[in-house]
């Protein structure tokens, strides 16, 4: 019995680190992760010391309650191993591949209005990239938000970020260089859809980075405004993702933005309200939401 309890323990004590340490992954990757947590912490909390009992166990004591303590032990390992086979979100190789080239005047914005749609984008197969426009340094602390960007877009699993350093709340002071360096992009990525701010916001940058991605993006066909929680009540989408499987992932890389945590905005009951909110208008259970610029139906395909 000792070293059956050795075993156990180990294995439990393996899965908990686990679940601690990959929450981020578990988070990105299994639907309802919380559940899924909450069960293997209170599993192992239990039956990690129900394993040591065993292993200290004298020979033949007890012999009755641990043969149903490592059968229900053994039960439980192999179920979860199931559910998480289970609940993983599908990878998907699309029929055709998509390039979406996001754009974003600050750290989190992207992550705020569409994270939802680019995780979902990203585990389809398609090919996701992300331009943050500046570091937000007016907004917090300009070396933390440049890698919170970065550890947001990991966390969406997009492909790769790009962080410029257009001047926070002045970038429609920099108009044509900004111009230039979403234009490189559209010339090297060549996406088949371009997402970005709405005309309909009323922070400045949002505003100035809408302008700037029709004039760069002009020969695109495709070009849809997401939902940010500056934009005016004027906001009307008419185009809408199924994000009801993916809204766990974007909770968790909003929370990678730590520096803007005390923002209402940033609260996972506000993300998951205003999705509840879009899914109603989309006929869905929850939903974001885009306006249309323009949109070729050889460009959205099954987005």
């Amino acid at each position: 019995m000792f070293w059956l309890g050795i075993v156990f323990v180990s294995a439990f004590l393996v899965l908990l680190v686990g679940a601690i340490t990959q929450a981020v992954w578990i988070q990105r990757h299994i639907r309802h992760p919380r559940t899924v947590m909450a069960l293997i912490v209170l599993a192992s909390l239990v039956a990690i010391p129900a394993s040591l009992s065993i292993a200290l166990a004298e020979p033949d004591h007890f012999v009755g309650w641990a043969q149903y303590v490592i059968g229900a032990q053994t039960i439980f390992l192999v179920g979860i191993t199931v559910v998480v086979f289970a609940l993983r979100h599908p990878t998907i190789q699309p029929p055709k591949v998509r390039r979406v080239l996001a754009i974003g005047a600050h750290p989190d914005d992207l992550e705020l209005a569409c994270g939802g749609s680019l995780a979902r984008f990203a585990d389809e197969g398609h090919e996701v990239m992300a331009i943050v426009m500046s570091h937000g340094a007016n907004g917090g602390r300009d070396e933390v938000r440049e890698n919170e960007a970065r550890l947001g877009a990991d966390t969406l699993e997009v492909a790769s970020v790009s962080v410029q350093d257009f001047t926070d709340t002045k970038m429609a002071t920099e108009m044509e260089r900004m111009v230039k360096v979403i234009e490189l992009a559209v010339e090297l990525f060549k996406p088949d859809v371009i997402l970005t701010h709405s005309e309909h916001d009323q922070h400045q940058d949002h505003h100035a980075v809408h302008l700037a991605t029709l004039r760069a993006g002009r020969r695109s066909s495709t070009i849809l405004c997401y939902e940010s929680p500056s934009a005016t009540r004027d906001f009307a989408p008419n185009y809408f993702v199924d994000v009801a499987p993916y809204m766990d992932a974007k909770v968790a890389a909003v929370k990678r933005h730590k520096d803007q945590a005390g923002k209402p905005y940033m609260g996972a009951k506000v993300l998951r309200g205003a999705a509840v909110f879009r899914g109603s208008q989309a006929r869905t259970e929850q939903a974001e939401g885009f306006e249309v610029v323009r949109a070729l139906s050889s460009g959205l395909g099954d987005l």
